[in-house]
């Protein structure tokens, strides 16, 4: 498969160290992956969706239920 990067987002890790993830897309696939390309996901869109909705909903609702 042939990626092409579609964003790049900044995260701080828990030592407040930043590192960039890349938001990649290849046909009706994405891969998420890290500056040093040693970790990543790949996934399709349907499942991408139902997995941005979920992270968001635990993060959220741990953030507002506290």
């Amino acid at each position: 498969m042939k990626w092409k990067t579609i964003n790049r987002v900044s995260i701080v890790n828990p030592d407040g160290d930043s590192e960039i993830v890349e938001i990649k897309k290849s046909d009706n696939f994405y891969r998420i992956q890290n500056e040093f390309g040693n970790v990543f996901f790949e996934f399709d869109s349907n499942s991408g969706i139902k997995f941005a909705e979920e992270l968001f909903s635990i993060i959220y609702s741990e953030i507002f239920s506290e």
